[in-house]
């Protein structure tokens, strides 16, 4: 084995090692309520159930009582109904999520490394702000929310749209594009833009490949929203591809939520049922196109409070400090705050820093699609609400595109060799 090769693998196994055992310790801090995958929180247990006991997605609404089909997208609970073949204890599915998506992240952090030649420094630098800084690690690790998931497939996403050669690759492409496109309804601009880049980067040279991730996100739209339809009547795509993001808009856009954000939970609304619109509900669709309508017409006669929502959800993506939402009322845990800081930092140094080389001409490739990414992973969040869990897998990402940035302008090169003179001296 070669001294390179060696070094690959003892970076692969030093940084996935340390990303197990911070999940390991996230696993043993949590209150253990959760057993079984069945029991996991944010309707992903129930979700999971449904497929395991009832053979169908989905789980029964338990306000209204009706069978909820598309409410969830189907990545999360389909794989713990596949887990549960093999076991229904949490632990195990907690495991293998995390062996595999780690092992993901690091795979492709080490593409790049190979690509730009990034400093094994600036490797485990990136490592460290992705799996160490606490509440990244935490949110990264965690099996019940996408944000669990989606840090390890924008990163690996990111990596091979900027190191894909061969056919193999652009089919890794395409399997990976369906894979975000069903875990989370906000992710369907950040698939179609994948799509788009690959397209004109590779029509040129082969039109299979130039196609191949439009034909993953195709298969992936039409396999869901055909489903859907098949269960209640529509076709699940756009605003309705998943029946809970007229839950989400509305949560954003109503006469309470500016006083209670960000640091009360806006799901306290439903304990009140102040997110439900008057008249009758008789399935989800009723209810979500009832609220994507009660929020339309919020937003168009309180433009002012909008607006400074607006602005609020701005200062919670790039300046807030704060916990949002707050554990404990009135209270910021300060490994969330301390995070928060290192998160803020990596995002404005990626930005300053894109701002430095489009002005001396040394905008390439890998900051051009940083920037489509990231232009396309904000909207839906502004358009509704955004916590800072939310923001881990672009945080994540940020980190990625920085050390791509600061190997390409070579300031690591000449940095560390300063240091190593001025040591010397």
């Amino acid at each position: 084995m070669g001294v390179h090769r060696l070094g690959t693998v003892l970076l692969f196994g030093s940084m996935l090692i340390t990303a197990l055992g911070i999940s390991a310790v996230v696993f043993r801090s949590e209150d253990r309520e959760t057993v079984a995958v069945t029991d996991m929180g944010f309707c992903m247990g129930p979700a999971a159930l449904g497929i395991i006991e009832h053979h169908k997605l989905g789980f029964p609404d338990p306000q209204f009582g009706w069978w909820t089909y598309a409410g969830r997208m189907p990545v999360i609970p389909v794989a713990a109904a596949l887990v549960s073949v093999i076991s229904r204890r949490f632990w195990v599915y907690f495991f293998l999520k995390n062996l595999i998506c780690w092992s993901c992240w690091v795979i492709g952090i080490l593409r790049l490394r190979r690509q730009y030649g990034i400093p094994d420094k600036l490797v485990l630098l990136t490592a460290a702000v992705v799996i160490l800084v606490p509440y990244n690690g935490n949110i990264a690790s965690h099996p019940e929310i996408e944000e669990g998931y989606l840090v390890a497939m924008l990163g690996l996403l990111y990596a091979l749209l900027l190191t894909a050669r061969e056919t193999v690759d652009f089919v890794e492409i395409s399997a990976l594009v369906a894979l975000v496109y069903l875990t989370k309804s906000s992710m369907a601009l950040i698939c179609v833009v994948t799509v788009m880049w690959v397209a004109a980067v590779q029509v040129r040279k082969s039109i299979v490949r130039a196609m191949l991730p439009a034909v993953g996100l195709g298969l992936a739209v039409l396999a869901w929203g055909a489903y859907i339809f098949a269960m209640t009547g529509v076709f699940a795509i756009g605003a309705n591809e998943s029946s809970w993001n007229g839950w989400n808009y509305y949560k954003g856009n109503n006469a309470y939520a500016l006083a209670m954000y960000p640091r009360i939970p806006l799901d306290r609304l439903d304990d009140n049922y102040l997110l439900t619109p008057p008249g009758p509900m008789h399935n989800e669709w009723q209810l979500s196109h009832a609220q994507f309508a009660a929020g339309r017409d919020f937003a168009r006669s309180h433009r002012a409070t909008v607006l400074r929502m607006g602005l609020r959800k701005l200062f919670v993506i790039c300046c807030d400090l704060g916990e949002s939402p707050e554990r404990v009322e009135g209270h910021t845990r300060p490994l969330v705050a301390g995070s928060n800081v290192v998160n803020h930092l990596v995002m404005a140094c990626s930005i300053i820093l894109m701002g430095i080389r489009a002005w001396k001409k040394r905008w390439g490739r890998a900051e051009t699609l940083a920037f489509i990414l990231i232009a396309a992973y904000f909207p839906p969040y502004l358009a509704s609400w955004v916590y800072m869990r939310h923001m881990v897998p672009m945080y994540s990402l940020m980190s990625i595109v920085l050390a791509v940035m600061l190997t390409k302008s070579g300031w690591v090169e000449s940095h560390f060799y300063r240091v190593a003179e001025w040591s010397a001296k």
